[in-house]
């Protein structure tokens, strides 16, 4: 039951997004929602807390308005109003599957030699859509300090070596 509920909260959700801008916009904040309730002390325990009134965690909800799509906060607002507060730990999670399903989604790994800044996801953006023209990416980046320059990126088990290494590797086999 829980799950078939949270399944249709994200179905609600994800009709509410009314175009790819908007998909991304709601799946970036899910992911900071998410990290919210995993990473700061006590807030996981609030929402899920009897003690904490309705009003209250609706009170917080409203005062994150700045930080998260409209559609999103008014989602939130619903599932304290009927109590449904399970929800919010999978809502990220039966999103994404959802998203996977609709749009032939794709977990995209990229890792770089440092945080990337806009120029540089930017650059991979279009190295994306030159090596899987048909495919959405939901991104994670990761830091790894041992790639010298470039970038790899990893769509499910096949791995794009864009670093400079891994060019360097592919102008010898050539060359051999």
């Amino acid at each position: 039951m829980e799950k078939r509920l949270t399944d249709i909260y994200a179905g609600a959700l994800y009709k509410s997004a009314d175009n790819i801008e908007s998909v991304e916009n709601i799946t970036e904040a899910l992911k900071v929602f998410d990290r919210l309730l995993k990473e700061v002390p006590g807030f996981k325990s609030m929402l899920l807390s009897k003690s904490v009134s309705p009003q209250n965690k609706l009170k917080i909800m409203q005062s994150l308005k700045a930080e998260f799509p409209e559609d999103l906060i008014n989602l939130f607002c619903l599932i304290i109003k009927k109590s449904r507060y399970f929800i919010f730990p999978d809502l990220l999670y039966v999103w994404t599957e959802k998203l996977k399903k609709t749009y032939n989604i794709r977990k995209t790994r990229i890792i770089t030699p440092f945080e990337p800044d806009e120029k540089l996801k930017e650059k991979i953006d279009l190295y994306l859509k030159k090596v899987d023209p048909e495919g959405a990416h939901i991104k994670s980046y990761d830091a790894d300090p041992g790639i010298i320059g470039g970038f790899k990126v990893v769509i499910g088990n096949v791995i794009y070596d864009n670093s400079f290494e891994g060019k360097l590797r592919r102008i010898k086999k050539k060359m051999l």
